[in-house]
């Protein structure tokens, strides 16, 4: 139902993240992995459960696979991050090391969240 409603352009929720807040993601994502067919994406739990399964139902169509690092599956350095954060109080810029994942390389904010991409491997 959710998904038939997007379809016919009727506003509606994704269960707790928008449907164009999560399309908006999927294509910025598509615009920055150029040919690559594999991307993690991590982040602040409450966003990470928010989007990650989410964005997948968009990018199936561009046949790019989200791997979700966890305990059992480490970051790789040789696919691409993306790292959902909240907007809050905090300024993201690139060149900046956040956390595990290093420096970042762009950042973009869509709606509430600020998308990051972190510079660590090559496009």
């Amino acid at each position: 139902m959710i998904f038939r409603n997007y379809s016919r352009n009727i506003p509606g929720n994704m269960i707790d993240g928008t449907m164009n807040q999560t399309k908006e993601i999927a294509e910025y994502i598509i615009s920055e992995v150029g040919s690559r067919k594999k991307i993690q994406i991590d982040g602040q739990g409450i966003y990470l459960d928010r989007f990650a399964n989410r964005i997948s139902y968009f990018l199936a169509d561009s046949k790019i696979e989200i791997i979700t690092p966890n305990k059992y599956v480490k970051l790789d350095n040789n696919l691409p991050i993306f790292v959902v954060v909240n907007e809050s109080s905090e300024e993201f810029y690139p060149g900046m090391v956040y956390k595990k994942y290093g420096e970042i390389e762009k950042n973009h904010r869509i709606y509430d969240v600020t998308i990051l991409k972190m510079k660590n491997a090559p496009k």
